[in-house]
C-alpha cells in the first residue's frame, strides 16, 4: 500500500509462466483466467474502499499488463505488447497512462522517466542491457516492471511474484514468510 493524495494505492501482481505446450496452442486460457482474477481483485478493492489499485500481470516475461482503478472505475490500461490483446487498439496512449500512474503514486516529477520506461521496446536489444547500464530495450518484462516500481516508489517485493509463487513457498526479496499473511483460501 502506498499513500497518495487521493488515498492509499494498492498493488496486485500476477505472474504466469506458460508451458511449451501452452505457448504452442491457440489458447492462452490459463493466462487469461489469471489476468481476470488479478483485475477483478483490484476492481473489487478499489470499489469497496474507494482507493486506487494497480493490477499488474506479467505473462511469461513477454508481456507486462497494467490496469489502474480509481474508486471502482478503470482509469487506464497498459500492455507492453498491444498486439497480444484483442482490444489492443483501444488501449490509452502512453502519455495518458503515465499521467495517471504519476498522479496516483504522487510522483509528478517522474513523468518523463515513467514515459520512457513504458515506451521502451521489448526484444533482443534488451540482451545488451545485461552488459551495460544503458537500457535499449527490455529482454524480459519483469525488468520493465522493476524499473517502473522503482520510479514510482512501489515496493520491489511486488515485482515478479504472483500468488502461486508465494503459495509454493517462494518469498520476494526483502520479505520473510512471517511478513505475509494469507487472508483467503483458494
Amino acid at each position: 500500500t502506498q499513500s497518495a493524495p487521493s488515498g492509499p494505492v494498492l498493488t496486485f501482481t500476477g505472474r504466469h509462466q506458460l508451458s511449451d505446450e501452452a505457448k504452442n496452442s491457440d489458447s492462452f486460457s490459463s493466462s487469461a483466467r489469471r489476468l481476470v482474477n488479478v483485475t477483478s481483485l483490484a476492481l473489487t478493492i478499489s470499489t469497496r474502499l474507494s482507493w486506487a489499485a494497480l493490477a499488474s500481470f506479467n505473462a511469461d516475461d513477454d508481456v507486462l499488463w497494467l490496469g489502474i482503478y480509481e474508486n471502482g472505475k478503470l482509469s487506464a490500461r497498459y500492455a507492453s505488447e498491444k498486439r497480444d490483446f484483442e482490444d489492443g487498439g483501444e488501449l490509452p496512449l502512453i502519455p495518458e497512462v503515465t499521467e495517471v500512474l504519476c498522479r496516483i503514486f504522487a510522483r509528478p516529477e517522474k513523468n518523463q522517466q515513467v514515459r520512457r520506461i513504458l515506451r521502451r521496446r521489448h526484444g533482443v536489444l534488451g540482451f545488451f542491457s545485461a552488459f551495460s547500464k544503458i537500457r535499449l530495450a527490455y529482454l524480459i518484462e519483469v525488468l520493465r516492471h522493476s524499473d517502473l516500481a522503482e520510479a514510482l516508489g512501489i515496493p520491489g517485493a511486488s515485482v515478479g511474484f504472483g500468488y502461486e509463487y508465494i503459495h509454493r513457498g517462494e518469498t520476494p526479496e526483502g520479505l520473510s514468510r512471517g511478513d505475509l499473511q494469507k487472508t483467503l483460501s483458494g
